[in-house]
């Protein structure tokens, strides 16, 4: 009985692992650490806008014109992620200038009375066979005229890079590799003023609400009722 038991134990061990395992080049929750080092020189607000969607509606909203490209979803682990290296990037809103080309971002980052903010529009998981691609994805909150920047996580971590909007719900960018992709709105306004259409997301720092579906915690669960059974059990037979 003993034997059976901890064959239990060790099956659900298994699967709860297995659960955990995410699409290869994907970050898990922590991975990416929030950094607090501000550049020099700058003075101005920064906040975060996370995604209001679901990353299964984010898949759906979101589509690329690659016919070799194919759009899935990400763990809710690589939406947090993603949220926190947005927050990283705005450590240095200078920099962000030079790499959008937006001289408008590049005076903010020293002007005091300026907020700037990164809204985390879509986060998806990108998968093809090619190698070195430039990639055109649409998606209806894309809109012309405005600053995106488009944050790549790779195997050395997440990279940012340069993004061109061609018309409204229309962004393309280049990319060596495929894996998840986060398209960020890179906006300036007077500080108090919200940018519209966004509300200041409340959880930047912390990991993501959790999404129905979610297997770890009922696995786990049921791992340490087996393990009771397994303690329960070698008792009994020590008594008799």
């Amino acid at each position: 009985m003993k034997k059976k038991l901890m064959a239990a134990v060790v099956a659900i061990a298994v699967m709860m692992f297995g659960t955990t395992a995410f699409a290869a080049g994907s970050p898990t929750a922590g991975s990416t650490k929030a950094d607090t080092t501000v550049a020099p020189g700058q003075t101005a607000a920064t906040t975060v806008v996370a995604p209001t969607e679901t990353a299964d509606n984010m898949a759906k909203n979101t589509t690329v014109g690659n016919p070799d490209v194919t759009v899935k979803p990400v763990a809710d682990t690589t939406v947090t992620e993603a949220v926190t290296q947005a927050k990283n990037i705005l450590n240095n809103v200078n920099a962000l200038g030079t790499i959008t080309g937006n001289a408008a971002v590049t005076a903010a980052a020293a002007d005091a009375n300026k907020t700037v903010t990164a809204t985390v529009l879509s986060v998806v998981n990108l998968e093809s066979t090619s190698t070195n691609s430039t990639v055109v994805v649409n998606n209806s909150a894309i809109k012309a005229g405005h600053t995106y920047v488009v944050l790549h996580y790779t195997e050395a971590g997440w990279v940012t890079l340069p993004a061109t909007v061609t018309a409204d719900g229309v962004l393309s960018f280049t990319a060596d590799s495929f894996s998840p992709f986060a398209i960020v709105e890179i906006s300036v306004t007077d500080k108090g003023v919200t940018t519209p259409g966004t509300t200041p997301d409340k959880k930047a720092d912390g990991a993501a609400s959790p999404k129905t579906g979610e297997t770890i915690p009922a696995a786990v669960f049921a791992m340490l009722v087996c393990a009771a059974g397994v303690v329960a059990c070698a008792k009994r037979e020590e008594n008799n």
